[in-house]
């Protein structure tokens, strides 16, 4: 949008949307609905979103500035009269070449039967500030896998993929029943399998979800890393992969100018901890290294030995690397290299567990 002024409607009038629903800058929800009431014509492109694009903006016109609202669909009164078919709806053609895909007619009538709607205040938006203005009480939530989820502070939470029904759980291997335990409140678990499984009001299950968990990174903190030419800020990416939440990854450097593998990282685990492997959670295959290596230590002041090595002959988004006999260390220094491939140069990591 900034390139062109005239590229301003759909995802303008989202965003002046939520500038409203949440309270939040007035100033910028008015500059955005000003410019797509001046150069309302590029409803007819709506970005890449065809429609339901142009939909959304006439939507967001109507929530935040109802004068601008009233005299765009004014001018465009004729658009709809001519499309509209008695006992079908509109018949309507995607104004953008782009995104047809976006919408067929049955979901163009629904989306423009909200905008002409709207304005008798038969729609109902909702934002941060307006929740719990519907009544679903009575509906019955379905039954959904579980997810289950730890902290970097090892504090555990568990909820279904469709919220509401209440969660059962077992943490000593056993399968999950209604007479299991009831997740409550996120509770500590620093390392084991925890088995999980929703149970509706009448009955219903839904599938048993298990996740193993080593111990939690509470106490953990990345002291050195490459993938940024800043050393803060490479261990500030790095830290990522120790933060519980393999949403957030470890990514280095990209593009030109970028130096590439091999790639490192050290953790200091706080304190002297005895561990029997490691497990690399990658995030994207053709940014996993052919091969990586652990090396461990007790000090800063003694060498680090090499714990193991592993190759990856295929794709192996979770990676296991078990020791001959249990270690105890405090620093363990991760190393990743990538032979045969030098465009290959990104090192892209989710999560780094210890067994």
């Amino acid at each position: 949008s900034y390139k062109d002024l005239g590229e301003f409607w759909s995802r303008s009038g989202l965003c002046a949307i939520a500038c409203e629903l949440r309270g939040e800058r007035p100033d910028m929800r008015d500059a955005l609905t000003k410019i797509m009431h001046e150069r309302h014509p590029w409803i007819r492109n709506s970005h890449a979103y065809g429609e339901p694009g142009g939909a959304l903006g006439l939507l967001a016109l109507n929530l935040t500035n109802q004068d601008a609202y009233r005299d765009v669909i004014k001018q465009y009164a004729w658009w709809f009269a001519l499309a509209w078919e008695p006992g079908y709806g509109l018949r309507f053609s995607t104004p953008h070449m782009g995104a047809p895909y976006m919408g067929e007619d049955d979901l163009v009538s629904a989306t423009y039967a909200l905008v002409l709607a709207a304005p008798n205040k038969t729609l109902h938006l909702t934002g941060a500030k307006d929740s719990k203005w519907m009544d679903v009480s009575a509906l019955t939530t379905p039954v959904s896998p579980v997810r289950i989820k730890r902290s970097r502070d090892g504090l555990v939470s568990m909820e279904g993929t469709s919220p509401g029904n209440p969660v059962h759980y077992t943490v000593d291997g056993s399968e999950p029943t209604k007479e299991s335990l009831k997740f409550q409140k996120p509770f500590p678990f620093d390392s084991g399998k925890i088995s999980a499984l929703v149970i509706d009001k009448v009955g219903n299950s839904g599938p048993i979800n298990s996740k193993t968990f080593g111990p939690a990174p509470a106490k953990w903190k990345i002291i050195a890393a490459s993938g940024h030419s800043d050393p803060a800020e490479a261990i500030r990416r790095a830290s990522r992969s120790i933060d519980g939440d393999r949403n957030k990854c470890w990514l280095t450097d990209m593009g030109e100018g970028t130096r590439g593998y091999p790639h490192h990282l050290v953790i200091d685990f706080g304190e002297a901890r005895t561990i029997k492997g490691v497990k690399i959670h990658f995030a994207d295959q053709k940014r996993t290294p052919s091969k990586w290596s652990l090396k461990g230590s007790q000090s800063t002041d003694q060498s680090p030995l090499l714990l193991g090595e592993k190759s990856a002959t295929s794709w192996e988004p979770e990676q296991t690397l078990k020791l001959d006999k249990e270690v105890k260390l405090r620093y363990l220094r991760f190393e990743a290299v990538n032979d045969g491939e030098p465009d290959k140069k990104t090192l892209f990591v989710r999560e780094i567990e210890i067994l």
